[in-house]
């Protein structure tokens, strides 16, 4: 049972960083297309 509920959050962690893997790809260029606008 403990064992299910470690494997779940290790799930969810993996799932977490595909998560802000993604988004950092997204958000990165749209950062720096945001900052030379404001430079």
């Amino acid at each position: 049972m403990l064992w299910a509920m470690c494997l779940d959050q290790e799930h969810k962690n993996l799932g977490l960083d595909l998560l802000e893997g993604m988004l950092g790809e997204v958000l990165q260029p749209l950062l720096l297309v945001f900052l030379e606008k404001e430079l």
